[in-house]
């Protein structure tokens, strides 16, 4: 049993730790055509998440616009990636794992950047699009733990409740028992008081007897 344990214990940590985020260039098909593209791989977030968290990272190069879930900055800039302004394309593709996908293409003026022959702009994105994946997952993460704690929450509160019940039930057995320790004690009295009457009956019996005996002297 421990033998098993261990192995779905490694099998689990293994699986945790293979998700990250990634950074590759591809060829990748936009509305311009089939371009050089930066891939950022990103684990643990839905696609709307990932689209979400997008729209924010477009807006630090300038306005964009979307239209059938591809996104353009046209005549973006970015200090980091030298004074030129440059267009951004940008799509989110949901992988065979489950993972998102989010492909840049960057229009430098002639030339989609690669790493190659852009190797500083390249280097400067890279790093912009890593950062944007990991707050990408960590915001999936936060926002799963968040779903997590607020059934946490709702256990508590009723691990409370019940808590609760469980002590009025007490109380409720403590009252019972003392009525009925009362009750018994009345009905003692009762059966003792029966065995009083009883007597005072037969006494008064007796009374009656005797004065009716005084009729039968009068004959």
């Amino acid at each position: 049993m421990k033998s098993i344990l261990l192995f779905f214990s490694v099998t689990l940590i293994t699986q945790v730790w293979s998700q990250q985020v990634k950074l590759s260039e591809q060829n990748q098909t936009f509305s311009v055509g089939s371009k050089n593209a930066y891939a950022i791989s990103i684990p643990y977030a839905t696609k709307t998440q990932v689209e979400d968290k997008l729209k924010d990272f477009l807006r630090d190069f300038g306005k964009s616009k979307s239209s059938k879930g591809e996104y353009v900055v046209l005549l973006g800039d970015n200090k980091s990636m030298g004074d030129k302004p440059f267009d951004v394309y940008a799509m989110v593709l949901t992988e065979k794992d489950g993972s998102q996908l989010a492909v840049f293409a960057v229009d430098l003026g002639g030339a989609f950047m690669n790493s190659k022959e852009h190797s500083n702009q390249s280097q400067a994105f890279e790093q912009l699009l890593l950062k944007f994946g990991k707050e990408c997952a960590n915001k999936a993460i936060d926002e799963e733990i968040e779903i997590e704690r607020k059934e946490l929450r709702s256990i508590e509160k009723d691990q409370q409740s019940l808590e609760k019940d469980l002590n009025n039930y007490e109380k409720d057995i403590e009252n019972y028992k003392k009525l009925i320790n009362e009750t018994e004690n009345k009905i003692s009295d009762v059966k003792s008081n029966q065995v009083k009457k009883k007597d005072a009956f037969k006494t008064q019996e007796e009374k009656i007897e005797s004065i009716e005996k005084k009729r039968k002297t009068l004959n």
